[in-house]
């Protein structure tokens, strides 16, 4: 849907039909604008969707997994998807400018896949055919009397850069019996980038930790991106493939220096 239908909702949804494993892939996902004050952001997403997955740190894709050209342009076999079930709903606000909070619940059920990834249980002998997580995750957002601009539909937007440096934090919960969530785990993510000029051009740099604690699958661990495409992607490795690695725990450092 577009402004022309409404302005405060947006609502979106697709259905695909594989005619070689004869199954139905669909998601469905609404955005709602929620009352504010002095044209602060402030939102409410819910979503549930079925479909073959990529996993990874899908914050600096350039396209979509299914997008005809990344799949022309892209080695990755058809063995390194999963198939996940999953809904979603998020709360989003922006308390002043320059820090934002996003609070959500994700459930997520994964399922072996023929001829690709298979799940074991605990003792690593035991096929099983899926399991199922449930997680309580915030996300808070600082960068020093930063701006973005929003999208066409007003429903997306995109943040500019900060003279101080830009922190992100992510704390996700794990909880075991929650509607069949079948793991108890604790996630902590941060990361520290900045843009600044100096006399020859101008830096990019950015610093990225995390740490998992308890049980948990190798799909729901550190994922990190590689990129079997032709297509460069800034935020991935170059010279890795697709879910070549996976973390418990994790620093990197990446530094792009452009000299105009």
């Amino acid at each position: 849907s577009s402004k022309k239908l409404s302005d405060k909702i947006q609502i979106g949804s697709y259905a695909a039909y594989g005619f070689k494993d004869k199954k139905w892939k669909y998601g469905i996902k609404g955005k709602f604008h929620l009352p504010r004050k002095n044209r602060r952001w402030h939102m409410l997403t819910l979503q549930y969707a079925a479909d073959f997955q990529m996993l990874g740190n899908n914050d600096h894709q350039i396209l979509t997994n299914d997008n005809i050209i990344a799949s022309i342009t892209r080695a990755t076999p058809i063995s390194k998807l999963m198939f996940i079930r999953q809904g979603l709903i998020a709360y989003e606000k922006d308390w002043f400018q320059g820090f934002h909070s996003r609070i959500g619940f994700r459930w997520r059920k994964f399922y072996t896949v023929d001829n690709g990834f298979q799940f074991t249980s605990g003792d690593g002998t035991t096929p099983i055919p899926s399991f199922t997580t449930s997680e309580i995750k915030l996300k808070l957002h600082w960068g020093h009397k930063q701006k973005y601009w929003t999208s066409f539909s007003g429903f997306d937007r995109f943040f500019m850069g900060s003279r101080l440096p830009i922190v992100d934090f992510e704390y996700t919960a794990g909880i075991k019996g929650l509607l069949g969530g079948d793991y108890n785990y604790h996630k902590l993510d941060l990361s520290i980038s900045q843009r600044f000029s100096t006399p020859f051009g101008y830096m990019i740099y950015k610093i990225k930790g995390g740490k998992i604690f308890g049980d948990a699958p190798y799909p729901l661990l550190k994922v990190h991106l590689g990129n079997q495409s032709i297509l460069r992607n800034a935020g991935a490795y170059a010279m890795m493939n697709d879910f070549e690695f996976v973390s418990d725990a994790y620093g990197a450092l990446w530094v792009d220096y452009h000299f105009d």
